[in-house]
């Protein structure tokens, strides 16, 4: 039987691309799937349905790995690669897709949403009190994992608040739900074991119902900026309770019992570097006039387009230059196709750090779901910027282009230009330009890409992998 509860976790989780697994951190994971370099969105949904598919499907790690490698094959996540981090500028020599990281994605998101299963059915159910927790079949286990193994406690006891299995990179440890009854059976008689595999071991296994104490070793987190007491046998990143996460009142009183651990700020290991426009010159947006502008401003702008560039290393060159233009009055930002100059309204980008700076104030009934801030109107333009340096190499003009990116999309979907205002946006029916644009950006920026504008993405990919 497909375990309900384990699926519908994994389908609900939307996508956040990360750069470091410590981007995405404990209670995170319980509504964002991610994988650490997996940058692009295509990517990371390849790797999301795949996982999916290998819980709906009961299937084995082989054939997880039969379906998913060819594609990320041919789309370019395999082996080591140079990428740019993010957060710090630095290159480096990353490894991407490989049989040992796919046997990390596949068992570690497999028992997280098991265990989180798992949870749920014990917490509705009145007749199971407590939870057992049980090492699995690892030939070597942590010593605290073979110390807490044969532990019964109540299931609302905060020992489960940190110690939730899977407690670590590797672990097989899994929970039991136990019954008032069976606690008894097993105090009388102790747990059973059966023998491995090729016939040692086995007997029985003295149960322990007290929670042992709990030693703390500090962990600093020098992505998120926090200093953190991890406990001892649990690896960082695993110390939370994936089955409460998914609640809220839960995981508000699962913050409340973490109190112990202390967290505080932790002093960033080098301050921000001073943005300057040269930064922009050396993703090659030689044209560059960002007058009047804060410098938080010029460094979001840099990110922005850096970040286009790390997951679509394509494009790069596509935005020859950005400029402020104080008379735009009707738009936001505006590019030219043929120069791919962008040109940002002056007002509203000086004002950025009091409307959107931090990401939680949107800009309503604008553009896609994902455009409701200034990020994604500047990833909007860059979309046309690309148009624009695929329609040189092709000998096109924009709209010629457009149109034919346009029907070719909805072809192979299967829908009508009617189609685009409902599954993407209305501001996206203006024109094919304008739709393929906004499916870009929403590409870029959503954390769940709908398929048109997955399919989009996917696209002008293709077609920047054709110019010389």
């Amino acid at each position: 039987m497909i375990p309900q509860e384990a699926l519908a976790y994994l389908k609900n989780k939307s996508l956040s691309p990360a750069f470091s697994y410590k981007d995405v951190w404990h209670e995170e994971h319980a509504t964002a799937f991610t994988v650490a370099k997996a940058m692009q969105l295509d990517v990371l949904a390849d790797l999301h349905h795949a996982v999916i598919d290998a819980m709906e499907q009961g299937q084995s790690f082989e054939s997880f790995k039969k379906n998913i490698a060819p594609v990320l094959q041919q789309k370019g996540w395999w082996g080591k690669k140079e990428m740019t981090d993010p957060l710090t500028g630095k290159t480096v020599n990353a490894q991407l897709g490989s049989d040992r990281r796919l046997q990390t994605i596949y068992r570690v998101n497999m028992r997280s949403a098991y265990q989180k299963g798992q949870y749920d059915r014990t917490m509705a159910s009145d007749l199971h009190p407590y939870l057992m927790y049980r090492i699995g079949p690892s030939v070597r286990h942590r010593e605290e994992h073979i110390s807490w193994d044969g532990l019964i406690l109540p299931k609302d006891d905060p020992f489960w608040d940190s110690h939730f299995p899977p407690n670590g990179w590797g672990c097989k440890c899994y929970t039991r739900a136990v019954t008032e009854a069976r606690l008894k059976r097993y105090q009388n008689e102790g747990i059973p074991v059966p023998p491995r595999a090729d016939g040692t071991g086995g007997g029985t296994l003295k149960i322990k119902t007290e929670a042992p104490p709990v030693t703390y070793k500090t962990y600093i987190n020098e992505r998120k900026g926090i200093a953190e007491r991890v406990p001892a046998g649990v690896d960082p990143a695993f110390n939370w309770n994936v089955g409460k996460a998914g609640n809220k009142a839960a995981t508000q009183k699962l913050e409340e019992s973490k109190q112990n651990y202390e967290k505080v700020v932790a002093k960033p290991l080098a301050s921000k570097p001073r943005i300057v426009e040269g930064r922009l010159a050396d993703l090659g947006v030689k044209n560059v006039t960002l007058a009047g502008l804060s410098e938080e401003t010029k460094r979001e702008i840099h990110e922005c387009i850096n970040n286009i560039y790390s997951r679509l290393p394509e494009a790069k060159g596509a935005v020859s230059g950005i400029t402020v233009n104080n008379r735009l009055k009707k738009a936001y930002a505006q590019c030219g196709m043929n120069t791919g100059t962008i040109e940002l309204a002056g007002t509203f980008y000086k004002n950025i750090p009091k409307l959107t700076m931090s990401y939680e104030r949107d800009l309503k009934n604008l553009f896609h779901p994902a455009g409701t801030n200034y990020r994604s109107i500047l990833t909007h333009e860059t979309g046309h910027a690309i148009m624009g340096k695929i329609t040189k190499n092709l000998g096109l003009t924009a709209r010629e282009f457009s149109d034919k990116l346009e029907g070719e999309v909805l072809k192979e979907l299967g829908l009508s230009v009617k189609d685009v205002g409902v599954r993407l946006s209305f501001y996206g029916r203006k024109n094919s330009a304008e739709f393929i644009a906004e499916a870009f950006a929403e590409y870029m920026d959503s954390k769940a890409p709908r398929r048109i504008a997955l399919k989009v993405g996917e696209k002008l990919r293709s077609y920047l992998g054709g110019i010389k």
